[in-house]
């Protein structure tokens, strides 16, 4: 049987079982499918009805999940999901095929496209954000597509490298930046025969042509929203240290900032939000690798691809840690997890080929590639448990019931509910969303801006929205902010708990982030 009909086979049979034992949908799907499902209904691309706020990423993972629900007539989200799904599952399947057809054109050893493929069909991040509603099957794709078009002679190389870096672009209006640091690291470290002038001369041919495909979408926007700029961007950039001597001391400690305090290396093996607790130093083999990940920039005899590649991580570890903000967040460092496999195979690769010089030497790196994958698999498998129970105990049977509960007590659409965690509630209550920071509410963030304070308490009180939704945590810190708040201007409405529930889940790994949202006290303003 063919070796590519195999790998196919192995992705989609992983995703799509994956899919099935947990249904996972992530929280960040139910705020973008919130306009999708309003852009199908005729309703524009908004998420609260007649108020234009860019409060997507995406825009691939807004239109097609639009476009599905448009074909089926919006009558059923749960078909949406389950297309978007096989949309995802394809495009990781292909991701794998052009994986393997550069591990054969770079000669790749059978150990390596081994490691590759199965880190590839193994990585919890990769298969889980690619079903679970989010963008990360195309970011998957075209980054490999980049990869591969950086790495192996091909005809068309400009403008199929143009189509790539506006796919990226229209999958995160951040894509440049990954195709940056992959871009400048080709220049650097001269892993072609090709002269830089003219590398430099098609990098600025292959831009004009992604632009010339991406620039509609930001005009649209631009007239559409009043800025190109998403929302969720302007929201979270209020919270950031831009001090350039900070920047720089950081860029250049960051390979002891990983190996120390772990951060983005530490997720790129490990289940989403790992770090909330309750794993027991599981995440170690996962530092380990990024660390090995990184360790070829200071490598000479290391090949040029490899150092690539490993100058790429060390750009997008330092952005999402210190520009971004997003540090470990799961959906972005998916996007880190695909080049560090690809890093590790291009690693593995050169010393199977170059340095193995008896059985002892071959045995090692055979022992290092399946305790790589069977780490991979073992989180993967984990991680598949604690996010079936997370599904079922905290959004399917929790924060979808407060939504719902939230609809049926109000009197109409029109009023507000202040809460941090927008996905559920926000989409089942239907109502208008006060979130914090503000992915959604142009409100919350002009607040934010007047009072200079960064202290939620201090929003509550400027905006009195009609309800609160806030975890024990929360409530604790608005207690302790402005006490006012609840004694003068909120009664309890209702608590939903289900803490019990996770507790009798007897989860071995993972369950602090179950029990970080297991309970939510919902408040209604006093009259």
């Amino acid at each position: 049987m063919n070796r590519k009909f195999l790998v196919l086979i192995l992705v989609v049979i992983v995703a799509i079982a994956f899919a099935i034992f947990t249904d996972n949908r992530w929280e960040d799907w139910y705020i973008t499918f919130r306009a999708s499902k309003n852009l199908a209904m005729g309703n524009g691309l908004v998420y609260t009805l007649g108020q234009r706020v860019h409060s997507f990423t995406s825009p691939i993972g807004t239109l097609i999940p639009a476009f599905l629900s448009y074909i089926t007539k919006n009558k059923n989200d749960d078909y949406v999901i389950w297309l978007y799904r096989a949309v995802n599952i394809s495009m990781l399947g292909i991701t794998a095929l052009l994986l393997m057809r550069m591990s054969k054109k770079l000669d790749l050893t059978p150990l390596s496209i081994i490691l590759l493929i199965a880190l590839l069909s193994t990585n919890i991040l990769i298969i889980a954000f690619s079903i679970n509603g989010m963008e990360t099957a195309f970011m998957m794709f075209f980054i490999s597509a980049i990869i591969y078009l950086l790495f192996v002679p091909t005809q068309y190389l400009v403008f199929k490298l143009g189509i790539a870096l506006a796919g990226i672009m229209y999958t995160r209006p951040d894509g440049f930046i990954y195709a940056g640091s992959l871009m400048a690291g080709l220049l650097i470290f001269r892993a072609t025969h090709t002269p830089k002038k003219i590398i430099i001369v098609q990098y600025l041919k292959a831009i004009c042509i992604g632009l010339v495909v991406y620039l509609p979408w930001v005009f649209w926007a631009w007239q559409y929203y009043g800025s190109p700029v998403p929302h969720t961007i302007i929201a979270k950039a209020m919270f950031h240290n831009y001090s350039i001597p900070y920047l720089v001391f950081k860029f250049i400690t960051l390979p002891a900032t990983i190996l120390i305090k772990g951060y983005t290396g530490d997720a790129v093996f490990m289940p989403p939000l790992y770090y909330i607790g309750g794993w027991h130093y599981v995440e170690i083999g996962s530092r380990i690798l990024c660390c090995l990940s990184l360790l070829p920039i200071f490598l000479p005899f290391v090949s040029a691809r490899t150092r690539v590649l490993s100058l790429s991580l060390y750009i997008l570890h330092f952005y999402l840690i210190f520009i971004s903000g997003q540090n470990a967040m799961p959906w972005y460092v998916s996007n880190i997890s695909i080049i560090t496999i690809v890093c590790l195979a291009l690693l593995l690769n050169q010393f199977h080929k170059y340095l193995v010089v008896n059985h002892k030497s071959l045995r090692s790196i055979k022992l290092f590639t399946s305790l790589t994958i069977g780490y991979s698999i073992l989180t993967l498998i984990l991680g598949a448990w604690q996010l079936r129970l997370q599904q079922q105990i905290i959004e399917n049977n929790h924060r979808k019931q407060i939504g719902i509960w939230l609809k049926e007590q109000a009197i109409n659409s029109k009023e507000t509910v202040f809460l941090e965690c927008l996905g559920y509630i926000g989409f089942y209550s239907g109502l208008k969303m006060y979130d914090y920071p503000g992915l959604s509410s142009p409100e919350v963030v002009n607040s934010n801006r007047k009072l200079k304070a960064k202290d939620y308490a201090f929003i509550i009180n400027d905006l009195k929205p009609d309800w609160l939704v806030l975890r024990p945590d929360e409530e604790n810190f608005i207690n302790r902010s402005n006490p006012a708040i609840f004694r003068d201007l909120y009664t309890r409405a209702k608590t939903f708990d289900v803490r019990e529930q996770v507790s009798q889940a007897h989860l071995l790994f993972g369950e602090r982030w179950l029990m970080s949202d297991a309970c939510f006290d919902v408040f209604k303003k006093k009259k």
